[in-house]
């Protein structure tokens, strides 16, 4: 019979062996496949360090080197001192590898940021092996079995062996403190008599933690308002804990607009802020929701088959949850939902939008298990559990192919040459480029930002509207350097 130490070390040394399955990914530069966000997070690290520090900013983040040629890049907000900024989710996502590169006295890096990654990951099962063992029962025999394949199933799903490594996301970053939300949350739905100063002050800053990271949390905050309420005819002290979430919120929302505003702006932030919500609260349609259940497939598919023929198998006989599996499931549920309600023009276009399901897909996989009594037959267990891990791996495999090129026949290291070879291009010049979106995995590696235009005259154009005596035009053709044309005031 398994033992809460047997759970420990069964899933140390799966996250072990999960960096070890992750190697051929871990060491290869920034490419494709979401690493969007390391770069840009990579970028704020050095941009601040650049400044003579994150304070200098309000810690707010920044998009764009410090040097002169950097500045004014005019998209998104643009700051007085000229330095875009990104104002759409908490910054404690970007706070966090920028104090680790600090204390560490190490060079803001990729291996750093995964590094810090992995240990996130290894944080998150830590976790999940408490919430887990608090949702369920003490009397349950299969307990730490439960625990034990909810874990590594979840470790194994090919999202999670992705944004837990190379896709350093807030989707992901977040998951701890999420956790902690819950594990304060629940014993205080299970009774009301656990409802204590201590736990309402815990609650409140856990909150705060929570929504600096990711707006996921405010969304358990919200299920957890309309949760508690239905409980308030039970005991009046669940309206307690209702003003609590409320004010958590609130605090926990105005912490991040007042940091903001007090380096971008009041106005600015107030705009912006309103800009993002007018794009995002469109309800999804057919197309926007197939998109949607195809990042879901991409990030569990094997995890899903199985949860669906154990859910069939299961509600077959009427089982249902119940206690604090009916909480966690009903509040983390209706946060996933609302989440991606409310932010669906993103979520439906982002595929580590489906990240924050995992720890519920993965317990719910392994109650339904138990409840069709897989786990009384050790070997058809095993056989489940290694189908479900060994898929998982096979589509991280496929999605991400070990070797030089990717899927798509793209060099991984294409990005990094093209950037590389303008790192000596004069800092005071601004650095022109055609690009059909985007591409900070170049900025990152160039230690510079490019502007995107669509060729030499419209560069020129936007030089003499920004009062540009020189800069520099940048000819690439699939991202391959043809060669680098100074632009001058004298050519227009």
């Amino acid at each position: 019979m398994l033992t809460r130490k047997h759970v420990v070390a069964i899933v140390l040394i799966a996250f072990l062996l999960s960096i070890v399955i992750r190697i051929p990914n871990l060491h290869r530069p920034l490419s494709k496949h979401h690493e969007y966000l390391p770069a840009v997070v990579l970028i704020n690290a050095i941009s601040w360090k650049q400044a003579g520090g994150g304070y200098i900013f309000h810690y707010t983040p920044v998009m764009n080197y410090q040097n002169k040629g950097d500045k004014f890049l005019g998209n998104e907000v643009l700051t007085k001192d000229g330095n875009v900024v990104y104002l759409s989710i908490g910054p404690g996502w970007y706070m966090l590898p920028y104090f680790f590169f600090t204390i560490a006295d190490t060079p803001v890096s990729v291996a750093g940021l995964r590094i810090l990654n992995l240990l996130f990951g290894l944080l998150t099962l830590m976790l999940c092996i408490l919430l887990f063992n608090s949702i369920l029962s003490k009397e349950n025999r299969k307990k730490n079995t439960m625990i034990v394949t909810a874990c590594l199933v979840m470790l194994f799903s090919p999202g999670a062996l992705w944004y837990s490594g190379n896709g350093y996301t807030h989707t992901f970053m977040m998951l701890p403190f999420a956790i902690l939300v819950m594990m304060a949350l629940l014993p205080m739905f299970e009774a009301a008599n656990r409802i204590s100063g201590a736990r309402l002050i815990l609650l409140f800053f856990l909150l705060l933690l929570g929504i600096y990271m990711d707006w996921f949390t405010l969304f358990i905050g919200v299920t957890a308002i309309v949760y508690s309420l239905f409980k308030l005819r039970q005991d009046r002290r669940y309206l307690l804990l209702t003003g609590i979430i409320v004010a958590g919120l609130i605090c926990g929302v105005s912490l991040i607009f007042w940091q903001f505003a007090s380096y971008a702006g009041f106005e600015e932030t107030k705009q912006y802020w309103e800009g993002r919500f007018q794009i995002n609260r469109s309800l999804p349609g057919l197309r926007k929701t197939a998109m949607l259940i195809m990042h879901y497939v991409t990030a569990y598919l094997p995890l899903l088959i199985a949860l669906f023929l154990c859910l069939a198998s299961s509600l077959r006989k009427g089982s249902l949850l119940s206690g604090s599996e009916k909480s966690f499931a009903v509040i983390w549920g209706g946060a996933v939902v609302l989440y991606h309600l409310n932010f669906s023009n993103w979520s439906f276009v982002h595929e580590f939008s489906v990240i924050p399901a995992s720890p519920l897909i993965a317990f719910l996989f392994a109650r339904y298990c138990s409840e069709i009594n897989l786990f009384s037959r050790p070997g058809t267990v095993r056989i489940v559990m290694a189908s479900v891990m060994l898929l998982g791996i096979a589509q991280y495999y496929y999605i991400n192919p070990p070797g030089k090129t990717s899927l798509t026949g793209m060099r991984y290291d294409t990005y990094e040459i093209l950037g590389k070879s303008l790192r000596n291009i004069d800092r005071e010049h601004k650095i022109f480029m055609k690009m059909i979106e985007a591409n900070p995995m170049i900025e990152y590696y160039a230690g510079r930002n490019l502007t995107n235009a669509s060729d030499t005259v419209h560069a020129k154009s936007l030089m003499k509207e920004w009062g540009l005596k020189e800069a520099v035009w940048v000819e690439q053709e699939d991202f391959i350097l043809k060669r680098i044309i100074h632009l001058k005031e004298r050519s227009w």
